[in-house]
Order: structure tokens, then C-alpha cells, then sequence
């Protein structure tokens, strides 16, 4: 069964603008239907192909999967994503512990940091940059977490991204910048810490004041 966290985001990734043209949608009004899961899957290249694992990696990998099985977790990205969702940062290590990719996205190209930052969960960012997750990651429009984080106001998820080296100035494909997204639904916490780090703000001065 899809997770809530892949149906809320399938509106947004149907629509080539986020930002002041869509914002994520509730979950139980979206239409996932738009998108085409196919879409979703990529091959690595094989500079940012991670190396396999060492016979005691593995090793403890399969212990640490045994250690969820007992606690009646499947190990499965689907279970994976419900976790970061929900902000359990123990089950999250966990997960990353018995191998799950960092980097891992959703059938829609959303990936767990993004889910992480949309939800607030700094604990869980935390998890997963120091896991290995790239914190300038793109989803299928562009977005970085930061935009994510950013438009839904999380400003301690913010400040947590940006502590890690966040492109504070990054875009998405219809040129929207965290700020942007910030400024939209006039989240002034957020763009009070994004100007503070360096962002552009190419609103009129009467418009960013």
C-alpha cells in the first residue's frame, strides 16, 4: 500500500511549478494518477555509485535487519519512508544501519530528506545528512529540502539544513528559491534565518520589507 507521505507529494510532482503556482496538497485530495512512476527511477551514474559493502558490513547490515524483523519492521523503503515521515529517528538509524540508501526517494522522486524537511524533523535530517543523504539533492522539479523545509515553514529544519551545507540560493526549475517559497506563505521566521545566510531576494525592496 502506498504511504501517505508518496500520495501528498504526487500532486505537487505532477505540476512542472512549485512554489507559487502549488504547494503541497493533503494527502487525501491528491491525485497520483498525474504522474508517471516510471519517471521515478534512475540509474546512478558510477562516480556516485556507492561501493559495496565489506563481508563485516554486510555482517552487521543483516544483524541490524534481524534486529527490525524482531521488532516487527519490514525492511522496505515503504516502511523506511513511513519512519522518516513520522519522525522516529531511532528506527530511521536503524534502517540506514541495515542498509537502506540515504538517498532512497519515493515512486514520485522525493527523497527521504525532503520528506524529513517538509515534516519539520530536524532529528531526522540530522540522520540522514550524517548517513550519507546529499543535502543539495533535486527532486523531479528541482526542489532541494531547503525549498521543501522552507515552504511549509519549518525554520528549525531550516536552520538545520543550512548548518549543513545547504545552497541557500538554490532553484528550482521555475526559478523559485527557498526564499521565494518562504515569502509566499509569508513565513517571515524563515525568510528573516534565509537572508541571514545569504539568500537573494530579487522581490521589490516595498515587497521585502
Amino acid at each position: 500500500m502506498m504511504h501517505k507521505s508518496t500520495v501528498g507529494l504526487a500532486l505537487l510532482l505532477s505540476v512542472a511549478t512549485f512554489g507559487c503556482e502549488s504547494k503541497p496538497q493533503n494527502p487525501q485530495t491528491a491525485s497520483p494518477q498525474k504522474s508517471d512512476p516510471q519517471a521515478a527511477v534512475t540509474t546512478p551514474s558510477p562516480a556516485n555509485t556507492p561501493a559495496a559493502p565489506s563481508p563485516e558490513q554486510q555482517a552487521k547490515q543483516e544483524e541490524t535487519r534481524k534486529q527490525l524483523e524482531a521488532q516487527g519492521m519490514a525492511y522496505t523503503k515503504e516502511a523506511f519512508f513511513e519512519k522518516v515521515k513520522s519522525g522516529n529517528t531511532d528506527l530511521v538509524k536503524q534502517f540506514l544501519g541495515a542498509g537502506m540508501a540515504p538517498d532512497a526517494k519515493d515512486t514520485y522522486g522525493a527523497t527521504a530528506l525532503m520528506v524529513a524537511a517538509e515534516q519539520g524533523h530536524s532529528a531526522v535530517i540530522t540522520a540522514l545528512l550524517d548517513g550519507g543523504a546529499s543535502v543539495n539533492g533535486k527532486d523531479r522539479v528541482g526542489n532541494t529540502a531547503l525549498i521543501w523545509a522552507a515552504g511549509e515553514g519549518k525554520v528549525e529544519a531550516v536552520k538545520t539544513l543550512l548548518a549543513r551545507g545547504a545552497d541557500v540560493n538554490a532553484k528550482n526549475e521555475s526559478g523559485k528559491s527557498a526564499l521565494i517559497q518562504a515569502a509566499w506563505y509569508t513565513h517571515n521566521n524563515v525568510i528573516e534565518v534565509l537572508k541571514q545566510s545569504g539568500a537573494e531576494d530579487p522581490r521589490p525592496q516595498s515587497a521585502a520589507k
